[in-house]
């Protein structure tokens, strides 16, 4: 260090005018690094620092520095390319823990940082605000290709502004508040944010809690707005908050179950998940779904109300998941006991209206009702021949005589012989694991 004071100053109230040269120097176990800088002390020994410059670690900035101790405030005003971490040493504990989740490449951040206060670490006038322009970064795991950050932390809150955030998808702006202890806030994190969210590159973003909640969505792309607060571990009693209104999504899919459009709401809240989608578009038709999860001492029940329009049938099957797949997608055949049907018609469809409760974790434990229309040409060819041929068992005839009665009719080639429906339309309950059909039509020729 190198220390040059002069004990005539241009200004009466200084007491003597000082430059300061450091090379290979750490302040407070800061990163090292080279210092310059020129100031002055008053006659109460308050030092104020100008046009200093320093270049230690990966940071390379310039600013003032002033220091008074009656009562010992402090401020330092900071330009330039600065790795936020860089000055973990020089500032208050709550510094260090806002860039934990960050990770910085080798493209430093361009900073403006004013910070002041008064030392103490339970100082009520500590204030820090700034900017950082960053390029090529990660925020828990999600890769950011520029930003514009702003920062703002009292003895409340630390509240970070993204005023406009690029990744590979699209762009995302939004806050992140970290409220302080002091506040007593039972809330770890409240965010907001809008735009182009990437679900599966970001889950980590939404901490643990809403993570799970989600782990059944996912979606390469999402035009959402997000509001949500994340209690703290040690505050039992607040539960989480979570909302998201969806506009639109890119290859979007539900338990596998590819959608190709949704709009609507997913909220989290006192133990409740719930779900209100206006329009799920799958399977060539259209749908919304309403529904409610309890999740709230281990229970996991479930009550839905959906609706689904003109589904194609062929599609919706070879949609569903092996692990609920009750279909042959290659031949779409249903095996039943001594019976088969085969769907031949690919354009076929049905509507289905829905309203039932039961465990998630279990569909046999279902209760409610519904209305299922399904069209089909060729759902099934019932010969009527043989209930005929029935009738004749209430009169006396040989074997002989039964089995050339048979061959006349098959013989016949009538066309009532046989009926093809292509309409099924069924009012059910279902009731655990058995479903109740009442009244059952089929209509066809």
């Amino acid at each position: 260090i190198k220390i040059n004071s002069n004990i005539y100053t241009s200004k009466p109230e200084h007491l003597f005018q000082f430059d300061v040269t450091a090379n290979n120097f750490s302040i407070l176990e800061s990163p090292y690094g080279n210092f310059l800088g020129e100031g002055t002390v008053n006659e109460d020994l308050d030092i104020f620092v100008y046009n200093a410059f320093a270049d230690f670690g990966s940071s390379t900035v310039e600013g003032n520095f002033t220091q008074r101790w009656n009562p010992a405030q402090y401020q330092f005003i900071v330009d330039g390319s600065c790795q936020p971490t860089d000055l973990n040493q020089w500032m208050p504990s709550w510094w260090k823990g806002i860039w934990v989740d960050f990770n910085f490449t080798q493209d430093i951040p361009l900073g403006s940082f004013n910070i002041k206060g008064i030392w103490g670490e339970n100082s009520t006038e500590a204030h820090t605000s700034g900017k950082v322009y960053s390029k090529d970064f990660s925020f828990r795991d999600m890769e950011i290709k520029n930003s514009a950050i702003e920062v703002s932390v009292d003895f409340n809150d630390t509240l970070v502004e993204c005023i406009d955030l690029t990744h590979a998808e699209g762009t995302i702006s939004g806050s992140l508040k970290f409220p302080r202890k002091n506040s007593q806030s039972p809330y770890f994190l409240e965010l907001e944010f809008n735009g182009d969210y990437p679900l599966e590159k970001g889950r980590n973003i939404l901490g643990e809690t809403i993570k799970s909640q989600i782990s059944e969505l996912n979606a390469s792309l999402i035009d959402c707005e997000v509001k949500g607060k994340i209690g703290r571990s040690d505050t039992s009693s607040t539960d989480h908050e979570i909302e998201i209104k969806i506009y639109s999504a890119e290859d979007f899919q539900f338990k596998g179950v590819k959608l190709d459009e949704i709009k609507g709401l997913l909220s989290y809240r006192n133990n409740l998940t719930s779900g209100n989608f206006n329009q799920l578009d799958f399977a060539g038709g259209r749908s919304s779904l309403v529904f409610d999860i309890n999740n709230s001492n281990n229970s996991d029940t479930i009550s839905v109300i959906m609706s689904l329009n003109d589904i194609n049938t062929h599609k919706f099957i070879n949609s569903l998941t092996p692990a609920i797949k009750v279909f042959n997608s290659q031949d779409l055949k249903v095996q039943g006991s001594g019976s088969s049907l085969e769907l031949e018609d690919n354009n076929g469809s049905f509507d289905l209206s829905l309203q039932a409760v039961g465990p998630l974790s279990n569909l046999l434990q279902f209760k409610g009702s519904g209305i299922l229309e399904l069209k089909q040409k060729n759902l099934s060819q019932i010969d009527i021949f043989t209930p005929l041929l029935s009738v004749f068992d209430k009169f006396t005839l040989s074997a002989f005589d039964k089995l050339n009665l048979l061959t006349i009719i098959q013989n016949l080639k009538l066309p009532f012989l046989s009926v093809s429906f292509e309409t099924l339309n069924a009012v059910f309950t279902i009731d655990h694991d058995n479903i109740h059909f009442s009244p059952l039509e089929l209509n066809g020729q």
